[in-house]
């Protein structure tokens, strides 16, 4: 889990973290499991990295805040 995590959402350690606590939530948190989980994370994310690279999944934009027109669709929409 942690690794297909890591590797759409190029996250090595949040997803590793995620998993433990998701997979064990009825018990406590097991810190051997996060050791499996962590290495499995970081070889997904470094092999899906080779073949995509390593650019950002998300790109914030860099006029920030926005224009006023901006708070206006915020305004309507909300």
């Amino acid at each position: 889990m942690a690794s297909g995590l890591s590797a759409i959402f190029r996250s090595p350690i949040g997803t590793a973290i995620f998993a433990v606590e998701v997979l064990y939530g009825g018990m406590e948190f097991e810190a051997s499991a996060l050791i499996y989980t962590m290495l499995g994370s970081i070889v997904a994310y470094a092999v899906n990295s080779i073949f995509v690279g390593y650019q950002p999944l998300f790109l914030v934009p860099a006029t920030l805040p926005p224009p006023l027109q901006g708070y206006l669709w915020y305004i309507a929409l909300g």
